[in-house]
């Protein structure tokens, strides 16, 4: 065997165990390519999922603003509700002053009425009785007339 034989033949042997030591290292290296692959599709989701969130953090920071306005508003309509209902309340309270008070005129009014009423019965009887004793007494003047 001459030189160039024997030196292709070692480049021969060299290159496939190289190519047998390499065999694993080539395996790790595309199993690692197959993993950043997947790791950056994971990445790609991840950044998907985080502008999704970050968009419904900011629809929820918008409603927690109406929620807040909403609540702000509710509690100023439940103190105008107070204030109303205290003056409600207070008018009643004068509204059954001046009932209590009507009422007491209404008594007083009812006695004067029932007194007015038996001096008016009284009146009467003595009308009655008055005309009674002028019709007798002109009856008596007519007989003596005519006596």
């Amino acid at each position: 065997m001459n030189n160039n034989e024997l030196k292709l033949l070692l480049k021969t042997v060299i290159d496939d165990a190289l190519q047998e030591a390499l065999q694993p290292i080539k395996e790790d290296i595309q199993s690692l390519k197959t993993d950043i692959a997947a790791l950056k599709t994971d990445v790609h989701e991840l950044k998907v999922d985080v502008a999704v969130l970050k968009t419904d953090v900011e629809v929820l920071k918008t409603d927690m603003h109406k929620l807040k306005t909403d609540v702000q508003v509710l509690e100023s309509g439940q103190g105008e509700l107070h204030q109303l209902t205290r003056a409600i309340y207070d008018r009643q309270e004068e509204t059954d002053a001046r009932m209590e008070s009507l009422t007491m005129d209404v008594h007083k009014a009812t006695g004067s009425v029932m007194s007015l009423k038996q001096g008016q019965e009284r009146h009467e009887k003595i009308l009655g009785s008055l005309a009674l004793r002028s019709l007798e007494q002109e009856t008596d003047l007519r007989e003596l007339k005519h006596a």
